[in-house]
C-alpha cells in the first residue's frame, strides 16, 4: 500500500521529476514544463503531453514502468504522429495495459496531439492509481453524458470534490484544471475507497514449503494449485510440486495419495508415474481434479501428462499415456500435454484445458478422448470450435442451465477469458496485452489468468500475475481480493495480499484460494 503524502511532498516529488510546478492561484497548482517542453498553461493539454506527465511521475511509485520502453513497435495507426520523444511513454502505458487505442475502421488509433478529454484523463489517472468509486456523479446534472467505461472513475474524483458543478466529460482539460486532478490520484494512489466484498482469512499452511501433515495451522504445502470438495466438504489440496493429494479432515491434513520422493536439482521432489494402491501410487505435478457421480476423483497429473482417478483406495489412469504428445481416442491411444485443469459436468463428461496442446479436450464417462476446441496453434481467434485458437489455457469451468452446457476457458497465454458454447468460441473479457484494469468486460486487463470457478452467475477468475482474484459478472470485472503485487496479508478484501494464487473453488458463501506463491490456503467469507 502507497503510504499517503502531503501536498508539500508531492511538490518536491514532481521537481524531481523536472516538471515546474508553480502556484496560479492559492486552490490549484499548475504542471508547467515536461521533458524540457513548454506547455501553455491556458491551453489545453495534448494526450502526448499527458501520457508523458503519468508516466514519468508514477513509475517513482512503480506503478508503472518505462524502464525497456521505447523499442517496440505500437499498434496504432497514427504511431508516426507520436512526438519522438513521447514514444517511449506511450509504450509504458500500452504495455501496462493503461491505454489500448481507439477504434475506427478495424484500426486503432492514438490521437496523440489531440487534446484529452476530462473523462479520459480521470479514467488513466484511476486506473494508473487504481483508484475507482462505485457512487458520487448523481449531484451532476450531466451525469448521464459520462461513458460506462469512464464512470467509476470520474465517480472517485467526484467523491474528492474536485469537479466543480459540472463533469463536462467530453471536453478538453486544460493544464489548469488538470494539474489538481493529477495530483490527487498521485497523492491517494492505491488508497481506494473500494467496497469490500469480505474478509480473507488463512485455512492452513504456514508459508513454509514442506511436507509436514498436522493441524491445518501448522501443516506445510509445496506450491499448491488447486483444491476441490467432496460430497462430504472435505477439502482436497493438488499439492503440486510435492506430488501428493492431500485432504483437510477435522482440522487435519493428510495424504490421500502420492509420494514424496528424492529432490530433483530444483530442490522439488521429483515425480513419477506409478499406478497402485494410494499409498504406494507416484504422481508428476497433479494440478486440478473433479469429483464424479460415484465418488471417485480424477485429477490432471500434468508432469505425466494424463488424466489419472482415485477409486476404491487404488490409483490408475484414467485416459492418455505418460508421454507429452496429442491425439484423440480411447482411453488408452489418446494423449495429452501438460493438462493444467479439468471441469466436469452433471453427465460426468470432464473437459480439460489442455495446456501445450493449446486445446480443450472432452473425455465422456466411458474415456473416450475428442477435441472441443481449439486447432491447436498458440494464437488467438474466436469463431467456430474447430477453428478457434488458444495460447497455453490453464484454467476451465463449466456451467449448465437451461440454454445448455457453457465452458469457460482461461486463455492464459493471450491474457483472456474465452467462452464455448453451441460450436462456438467467443471472448467475454481481457485483451491481449498484460495488465490489471477492472471495468468493462472487453477493456478489463489480466496477467496469466489460471483458476476458474463458478459462483452463481459470476465468474471466479484467479490472476496469478496480478496476484489477485477478480469476478466477472454482468459484463464488468471487478477485483475481489489482492491489490496487484505479491505479499501475504489477510483482512478486508481490498487489503489482502496473495502471491501467485493458482486455483480457487467456492463452498458454501466463501471462496477458497490456493495461494501458491505463499505455500497457503486461503478463504474469502463473502458479505
Amino acid at each position: 500500500m502507497i503510504r499517503k503524502r502531503g501536498f508539500a511532498a508531492i511538490l518536491a516529488a514532481t521537481a524531481l521529476l523536472n516538471i515546474n510546478v508553480y502556484a496560479a492561484s492559492p486552490e490549484t497548482e499548475r504542471l508547467q514544463t515536461i521533458n524540457a517542453r513548454q506547455i501553455q498553461a491556458e491551453g489545453d493539454l495534448s494526450r502526448a503531453d499527458f501520457f508523458a506527465v503519468v508516466s514519468r511521475l508514477f513509475q517513482k511509485e512503480a506503478l508503472i514502468s518505462i524502464s525497456g520502453a521505447g523499442a517496440g513497435v505500437l499498434p496504432f495507426a497514427d504511431a508516426g504522429d507520436i512526438p519522438p520523444g513521447n514514444k517511449i511513454y506511450f509504450e509504458a502505458m500500452y504495455k501496462a495495459g493503461f491505454i489500448s487505442g481507439s477504434a475506427e475502421g478495424g484500426a486503432l488509433y492514438a490521437r496523440p496531439l489531440d487534446s484529452v478529454s476530462r473523462q479520459d484523463l480521470m479514467t488513466i489517472l484511476g486506473r494508473v492509481s487504481r483508484n475507482k468509486a462505485d457512487t458520487g456523479l448523481s449531484a451532476f446534472p450531466d451525469a448521464g453524458t459520462v461513458s460506462e467505461y469512464a464512470k467509476p472513475y470520474v465517480s472517485w474524483f467526484a467523491g474528492k470534490g474536485l469537479l466543480g458543478g459540472e463533469i463536462r466529460p467530453r471536453d478538453a482539460a486544460t493544464l489548469d484544471e488538470a494539474a489538481p486532478l493529477i495530483l490527487a490520484a498521485y497523492d491517494f494512489a492505491g488508497e481506494s475507497e473500494r467496497v469490500s466484498y469480505g474478509r480473507v482469512s488463512a485455512v492452513a499452511g504456514t508459508g513454509s514449503a514442506g511436507s509436514f501433515d498436522a493441524s491445518s495451522s501448522k501443516t506445510r504445502f509445496f506450491m499448491p494449485y488447486s483444491l476441490t470438495f467432496d460430497k462430504n466438504g472435505d477439502m482436497f489440496i493438488f499439492d503440486t510440486y510435492n506430488n501428493l493429494i492431500r485432504r483437510i479432515q477435522s482440522g487435519r491434513v493428510g495424504v490421500v495419495t502420492g509420494q514424496v520422493t528424492a529432490l530433483g536439482d530444483n530442490s522439488a521432489p521429483k515425480g513419477r508415474h506409478l499406478d497402485d494402491t494410494a499409498e504406494k501410487s507416484l504422481l508428476n505435478r497433479p494440478v486440478s481434479g473433479v469429483f464424479t457421480k460415484t465418488g471417485a476423483l480424477v485429477f490432471a497429473d500434468s508432469g505425466n501428462s494424463v488424466l489419472r482417478v482415485l477409486s476404491g483406495g487404488k490409483v490408475r489412469t484414467y485416459a492418455g499415456s505418460p508421454r507429452a504428445a496429442f491425439a484423440d481416442g480411447d482411453k488408452k491411444s489418446a494423449a495429452f500435454n501438460t493438462p493444467c485443469a479439468i471441469a466436469i459436468d452433471s453427465a460426468d463428461n470432464i473437459y480439460v484445458a489442455d495446456t501445450l496442446n493449446n486445446r480443450i479436450r472432452k473425455v465422456d464417462p466411458n474415456g473416450n478422448v475428442t477435441t472441443f476446441a481449439g486447432t491447436g496453434e498458440a494464437a488467438f481467434s474466436d469463431g467456430r470450435a474447430d477453428l478457434a485458437a488458444f495460447s497455453a489455457p490453464m484454467g476451465i469451468a463449466v456451467s449448465e442451465s437451461g440454454a445448455g452446457t457453457v465452458v469457460y476457458v482461461a486463455d492464459t497465454g493471450n491474457n483472456r477469458i474465452r467462452r464455448i458454447a453451441d460450436g462456438k468460441v467467443t471472448t467475454l473479457a481481457g485483451a491481449a496485452q498484460a495488465g490489471f484494469i477492472d471495468g468493462e468486460a472487453k477493456q478489463a486487463r489480466f496477467n496469466f489468468p489460471a483458476g476458474l470457478t463458478t459462483f452463481g452467475d459470476s465468474l471466479i477468475i484467479v490472476d496469478s500475475g496480478n496476484h489477485s482474484v477478480r469476478k466477472l459478472q454482468d459484463g464488468r470485472v471487478e477485483t475481489i481480493a489482492g491489490n496487484g503485487e505479491p505479499g501475504d496479508e489477510l483482512g478486508e478484501s481490498y487489503e489482502a495480499m496473495l502471491h501467485m494464487p493458482m486455483g480457487a473453488a467456492v463452498k458454501g458463501g466463501e471462496i477458497y484460494i490456493a495461494d501458491t506463491g505463499n505455500n497457503k490456503i486461503k478463504k474469502i467469507k463473502l458479505k
